[in-house]
Formats: C-alpha cells, structure tokens, sequence
C-alpha cells in the first residue's frame, strides 16, 4: 500500500520525502524511538507513514497541510492503512490551516522530543 501512496504521489507531481532522505530520517527515527513527531506539510501521508513505524509505545505524528484536497487524500490515506499500523501507535492528527497551527504549537504541543520536518514548495 506504501508503495501505491508514493507511486501515485510521484506521477501527479506531488512532493514527497525522496528515498535518500528517508533512509537517514529512519536511522535517527530508529535510534531515537520519539514519542511525538511534527511534521509540517503533510502532502498525501507518505512521510507520516513512513515515520509511524518508528514511533515509542503510545506515541503520535500531528502533520500539517495547508491544502485541503492533499489533506482529504492523506486522511484517506491514513485511514487506509490503520490496520497495518501497529496498534501502540496513535498515528496522525492532519490539521488543515498549517499558519494557525503552528502558531499554537509550541504552547500545546508536548517538548519532550519534536521531531519536525518542512516540506517546502514554493508557489
């Protein structure tokens, strides 16, 4: 299924974590085992999923997605592959409006260990 996201991504032009940098986010991810995860550009959950499997017992990905048919398709996305995720992981919480999120972040959003990664495209 993970493939079918990525492939599906890749031939509409969508950007996604490119298979080098995931390989060295996953070997950290790994070693550190984090209980919480932000990412900010959630495009369709490629990289969140990814990252859910690295994730501590209990542990959560919030992903942001300023657009909201990318958001709708990660949501999919998510929901799809909830049953293949292990269930210790809380995988993700898709927030549409990345400026007013990130606003509030740092002021809900637990400090014991943020992981974040920006995907930036430019207009």
């Amino acid at each position: 299924m993970i493939d079918n996201i990525k492939k599906k991504a890749l031939e509409n032009h969508i950007p996604i974590i490119m298979d080098d940098t995931l390989e060295v986010v996953s070997k950290i991810l790994e070693k550190v085992r984090p209980k919480n995860i932000l990412e900010i550009g959630t495009a369709v959950g490629y990289s969140a999923i990814c990252f859910s499997e690295y994730l501590a017992d209990s542990g959560c990905i919030d992903t942001i997605e300023r657009d909201e048919q990318r958001a709708k398709e990660a949501i999919e996305n998510f929901s799809e592959y909830v049953n293949i995720i292990s269930s210790k992981t809380g995988v993700t919480n898709v927030k549409p409006n990345a400026n007013h999120t990130v606003e509030r972040t740092q002021a809900v959003y637990p400090i014991d260990l943020n992981v974040c990664f920006h995907h930036l495209i430019q207009q």
